[in-house]
């Protein structure tokens, strides 16, 4: 389940956050290099509101195209939340 409820404009990239369950969210934006979509961590869902523009959909796509047609289809959020990628390893109390 991902139900889109904010556009972005991030810095001519475009972004998409939802919801993925009752009491979570995450979102995509493109890879510029490759046309996917990347998953976004917790520290680019700050990014995003700190940074880029929201958008509605209508302008969202104007601007960027349409999802599934101009622009890849979202792929399936799977994943844990929370799932920030790798952390560097705890250093131990001196």
């Amino acid at each position: 389940m991902f139900d889109i409820t904010h556009y972005f404009d991030w810095e001519n990239i475009p972004a998409v956050l939802g919801d993925v369950s009752e009491t979570h969210f995450s979102g995509f934006y493109i890879d510029v290099d490759d046309n996917t979509w990347i998953k976004t961590k917790p520290v680019t869902i700050l990014e995003l509101f700190r940074v880029a523009d929201e958008l509605d959909k209508n302008t969202f796509e104007a601007t960027f195209g349409v999802i599934g047609k101009d622009l890849p289809s979202l792929p399936e959020w799977t994943g844990t939340f929370g799932d920030i990628g790798k952390l560097p390893p705890l250093s131990k109390p001196s």
